[in-house]
């Protein structure tokens, strides 16, 4: 999504990130997992394609399970130690409602702080977390981070420039 109505509100890093839902999958028997909807954005260059002015702002939304998001904050915190990033929530076996519901307003203060931090807003670590899917890395090669290879820029890979 883009257009004049879309406002990036941290214009020091030019990126805004928030985990305003998230979703439950479930599996076969017990097994399944939840999905938090992170919430892009941005007008850096990163995002963009060759078709957007400098100007432009671009918004779309990817979805991250618990370890995801717990293998980017460990990547920050190890390449960025200067940075008190918010506290990670605690990982356990069985959660329930109000857990999951603690854990997305705890990942929706990481991904504010994230996103007001100069270093962090614009690190690969951030950059690789919020391409497409991880197994799509044919598209990261093929574009590199300076075009659009994601989610709601480009719907299929023929569109890409």
């Amino acid at each position: 999504q883009e257009g004049p109505w879309v406002v990036v509100t941290n214009t020091r890093t030019g990126l805004d990130l928030s985990v305003p839902e998230y979703q439950e999958i479930h599996g076969k028997m017990m097994s399944g997992h939840v999905e938090y909807h992170i919430v892009v954005v941005t007008r850096l260059a990163a995002f963009k394609s060759a078709k957007h002015k400098p100007e432009d702002v671009v918004q779309f939304m990817v979805s991250k399970k618990y370890s995801e998001i717990e293998e980017l904050y460990q990547r920050l915190a190890a390449r960025y130690p200067q940075a008190s990033l918010p506290l990670l929530p605690r990982k356990v076996l069985f959660v329930g409602e109000s857990d999951i519901c603690e854990r997305r307003a705890m990942f929706n203060d990481i991904m504010k702080f994230i996103s007001k931090d100069e270093d962090l807003a614009t690190s690969p670590e951030l950059l690789e977390f919020l391409v497409l899917h991880s197994h799509d890395t044919h598209l990261i090669q093929k574009c590199g981070y300076h075009n659009a290879c994601f989610e709601g820029i480009y719907p299929t890979i023929s569109d890409f420039p």
